[in-house]
């Protein structure tokens, strides 16, 4: 006697099948999230889903000869936390020297790891967050590697702000990369936020990084040189 089964075939094997009594004899190890397979639904300790299948939930499995359809589950990847070598900051040593770069959110987070590659490449670097005490332990980090830092307390969802910031920053020398970091916002759905926090996020995000490449293109414009790096969130999202 044999039954059909169709799912997504990766493995055939053939054997007598069995099947735990109940539900409450099921290994911890099987209770997949919200799916707890039920005594009809596992067969040698492999859990076959309803919806991969199609039999009758009622159908008899114990002691009879079935061709079964295994689906051989592939281990969960690992998460690599290591820089990757073809990437890393030891690879760019110099790389950069005498090049000035902004960074804007710099002073913890993402911005702060981006502001210590480039001083590890050899930049010059002009640092811009809320206020300069934020940015003091990224300076400190980036001053271990022998290079200028500059801090700017600067809203760069404020113009006015901005315009100044870059002023004073274009007295240090040629600006030659701009890295739009900053942003952020509310972790919660668009109803779930009232609209004007939705907006503050949308201008932190977007208006920000808008701002100073609006005051900083037109220098690689007329030099027909330089480089704009935005870094898009989605910490903001509906």
């Amino acid at each position: 006697m044999s039954l059909s089964f169709s799912c997504y075939c990766l493995y055939h094997v053939h054997y007598v099948s069995r099947r735990w009594e109940s539900p409450s004899q099921v290994p911890p190890q099987f209770n997949c999230g919200s799916f707890r397979p039920d005594a009809s639904e596992i067969v040698e300790g492999k859990i076959f889903h309803p919806t991969l299948f199609n039999r009758p939930r009622n159908c008899p499995l114990n002691s009879i000869a079935v061709p079964l359809t295994l689906i051989i589950m592939a281990p969960q990847p690992s998460l690599n936390t290591e820089v990757y070598a073809e990437i890393h900051p030891d690879n760019f040593k110099g790389q950069f020297k005498g090049k000035l770069v902004i960074i804007t959110g710099a002073g913890r987070g993402i911005g702060q790891h981006i502001a210590t590659s480039f001083a590890k490449a050899g930049a010059t670097l002009a640092l811009l967050d809320f206020d300069v005490e934020r940015q003091e332990e990224t300076k400190k980090l980036c001053e271990t590697e022998g290079v200028e830092v500059h801090l700017f307390g600067c809203d760069v969802t404020k113009y006015d702000q901005c315009v100044k910031t870059v002023e004073a920053i274009k007295k240090l020398g040629q600006i030659d990369i701009l890295v739009n970091n900053a942003g952020g916002g509310p972790i919660r759905g668009f109803t779930s936020q009232k609209f004007d926090d939705f907006w503050a996020g949308v201008e932190q995000n977007f208006k920000g990084a808008m701002i100073m490449m609006h005051l900083i293109l037109p220098l690689f414009k007329a030099r027909k040189e330089g480089c704009i790096i935005n870094i898009a969130s989605r910490y903001v999202y509906f």
